[in-house]
């Protein structure tokens, strides 16, 4: 019985730490994917303790990050140029990323 209370504190301290190490992360990816691992802990926690309070908040939080950690790395994808404009995006536009440069290539 004293191995639930062990592994919730751990699981809780776990929690906090992930938290902190939130706020000192610059990169908005990786502190997502940390918040994730972090709010696992406390969903874990929760489920041993049988509070579907904490589970439902920290897997609502924890499904918010990972759509926005896909739509980052989405994001991040590169994009084909046909081959018509490349020469024009290689001459002019190399300072853009695959994506912007399409995105305002669209636009005109």
């Amino acid at each position: 019985m004293q191995c639930p209370l062990t592994t919730t504190v751990l699981l809780q301290n776990i929690y906090y730490i992930g938290t902190a190490i939130g706020f000192i992360i610059k990169e908005i990816l990786w502190l997502r994917l940390v918040l994730i691992v972090a709010g696992l802990c406390m969903i874990a926690r929760g489920l041993i303790l049988q509070d579907y309070v904490i589970v439902f908040w920290m897997s609502l939080f924890a499904v918010i990050n990972l759509v926005q950690v896909i739509r980052i790395l989405l994001e991040k994808k590169e994009v084909h140029i046909d081959v018509e404009i490349l020469d024009l995006y290689r001459k002019i536009f190399i300072e853009m990323k695959t994506r912007e440069f399409m995105i305002f290539w669209k636009m005109g």
